[in-house]
């Protein structure tokens, strides 16, 4: 029987050691490869970052036009003109002597078929009724009758102005000279339009 060197034994348990290295390597490699990410998984995690932001974007400018598209336009006042009869002149100047009022004044326009009804008097007032509103004059400061819930401070051209709410109903208070007038709505009118019909008034 033939025995085997010593060194030839040992160069064989080198080239098995060795070998068993390089699997071992190459099964660790692997397993690198496969934990690894994507290629391309950084750069697509940025672009959905990205994506995400428009639409953030998109949504509060569509925001922006819902919220414009909510706002009311102004009203659009429209007026037309209010006639007197000769009759109708002499019967408020003839109320107005006996209530003692120096200076009557009328609107000289209003709403769509706007057309003056009747004139009274009394307590020092004069009253003057239309088909869509009322007007009291006085020499004297006119009070509003009942509990007053809200005021609001209004410019008209002719000077300053309240509107002053009492009973869910508005009445608009002025003052032309030395005649205080009271313009309040019989059938629907608005702020706006009886504001607009305020700046009308001319003395009769």
């Amino acid at each position: 029987m033939k025995l085997m060197s010593p060194s030839y034994t040992g160069r064989r348990k080198a080239a098995w050691l060795a070998a068993a290295v390089l699997a071992l390597s190459l099964m660790t490699g692997c397993g690198n490869d496969e934990a690894a990410p994507a290629p391309g998984t950084e750069n697509n995690g940025q672009q959905g970052g990205t994506t995400q932001g428009g639409g953030t974007a998109d949504t509060a400018k569509k925001g922006q036009q819902g919220d414009t598209a909510a706002q009311k336009p102004a009203e659009k006042i429209s007026l037309a003109q209010i006639t007197y009869s000769d009759a109708d002149r002499k019967g408020i100047a003839d109320v107005a002597k006996i209530q003692e009022l120096a200076k009557v004044y009328v609107p000289q326009q209003g709403t769509a078929d706007e057309k003056f009804d009747q004139v009274g008097g009394g307590q020092k007032q004069v009253t003057l009724k239309y088909a869509k509103m009322s007007i009291i004059e006085s020499a004297s400061e006119i009070k509003p009758a009942g509990t007053v819930e809200k005021e609001e401070n209004v410019t008209l051209k002719q000077g300053s102005g309240k509107f002053v709410t009492v009973g869910g109903q508005d009445t608009l208070y002025f003052k032309m000279e030395d005649t205080f007038i009271a313009l309040q709505s019989a059938k629907g009118l608005s702020r706006a339009e009886l504001q607009a019909i305020a700046e009308t008034m001319a003395p009769l």
